[in-house]
């Protein structure tokens, strides 16, 4: 084996003390072993710090049934810097061609890993990403996400939701526009072209965000639904808690400010405006103000975003017509809060 591996796998924590034991057993047990483990701990106020005090700079664990086959590289945050900060905090240390995110709610299969990288290696220069099938824990043989899909009004969803895994295996590796970022590979070379994660964004929908960028500059994205892990979806944010509800609203306005060019804007800016107004109506409704609050908040630092917009849509490599393509129709609220109703109908599924 290599004293330099192939890939870097990062495991981002944060008082998340239950799960890492799993988390990285399930990695050790690994069939591909030509990886090194990143952990970054984001000030970690749980039994956390015990356990990276054990793993840092070992290959074992006394938890461990198997040994991982290269030391771990342990980051220490001392605040919670969110997911995009201390993700790119690992990747700009690890100098592996290879990036792969892991969540650590999330328990890879044995060959997870080594299916990831295949895809990336057979898929071709312009293959930037590889998304993996996340599944329920408690419903181990129904999707949660194979991969991410972008409307033409900017929603962006985890496709496969509720789908039996069994459908997406008789498919084959195919197309998508990106990966989710609880089990995702990237490309250096990609992130070199396109940039990291975007900071500003804390948490949730910057994986979105980066599959944008990527897909503007011609980069591919492929799905395996061979590479499979078990998910304890939203273990740490929590599915329907005021801080996830605010950033994706937020999240929403800058990702579709930032990524859709002038002439897409021009042919949907009436079904994207449509649908943040019909939700803001529902927010009001129900009570729901932290979705508006994040909508609000998008809006008054919308200039903070508007050197990466120029950026980004004057270094397209395609065509305004093609990146249409890649975008799925525009969904309704009524779709969108359907969607919400399946995933929380899942979720209290035991």
């Amino acid at each position: 084996m290599s004293e330099k591996p192939e890939t870097a796998v990062i495991i981002l924590n944060w008082n998340g003390a239950r799960l890492l034991p799993d988390c990285i057993s399930a990695l050790a047990a690994q069939s591909y072993r030509d990886f090194r483990l990143y952990l970054v701990d984001n000030g970690s106020i749980d039994d956390s710090p015990a356990l990276l005090d054990s793993l840092e700079g070992t290959t074992q664990l006394s938890s461990l049934s198997a040994s991982l086959p290269h030391t771990t590289r342990v980051i220490r945050n001392l605040d919670n810097m969110g997911f995009s900060a201390a993700n790119n905090q690992a990747i700009k240390l690890a100098p592996e061609p290879y990036i792969v995110t892991l969540n650590n709610d999330a328990i890879p299969e044995p060959d997870w890993l080594g299916q990831l990288v295949e895809t990336a290696a057979t898929g071709g220069p312009q293959l930037g990403m590889v998304a993996s099938t996340m599944l329920f824990a408690h419903l181990p043989a129904i999707v949660a996400s194979a991969g991410i899909s972008i409307h033409k009004n900017g929603v962006a969803l985890d496709r496969g939701l509720g789908m039996p895994v069994a459908d997406f295996e008789e498919q084959g590796p195919h197309a998508v526009f990106g990966p989710s970022a609880g089990a995702a590979l990237y490309k250096r070379s990609m992130l070199r072209d396109v940039g990291l994660f975007d900071e500003r964004f804390f948490s949730y929908l910057e994986d979105a965000d980066l599959a944008w960028r990527a897909r503007w500059r011609g980069w591919r994205a492929m799905y395996n639904p061979h590479a499979k892990v078990r998910h304890i979806y939203s273990a740490t944010g929590g599915q329907e808690s005021p801080f996830k509800r605010r950033l994706v609203a937020r999240n929403r306005v800058w990702m579709v400010y930032k990524n859709m060019p002038e002439a897409l804007l021009r042919r949907y800016w009436p079904s994207v405006v449509l649908y943040d107004a019909l939700v803001a109506v529902r927010g009001v409704a129900v009570g729901d103000w932290y979705s508006i609050r994040g909508r609000s908040e998008a809006l008054r630092r919308l200039g903070e975003l508007t050197v990466d917009r120029r950026k980004i849509t004057t270094s397209m490599r395609l065509h305004p017509d093609e990146l249409s393509h890649l975008l799925a129709r525009p969904l309704s609220p009524r779709h969108a809060l359907k969607y919400r109703k399946r995933l929380n109908h899942l979720l209290s599924t035991r």
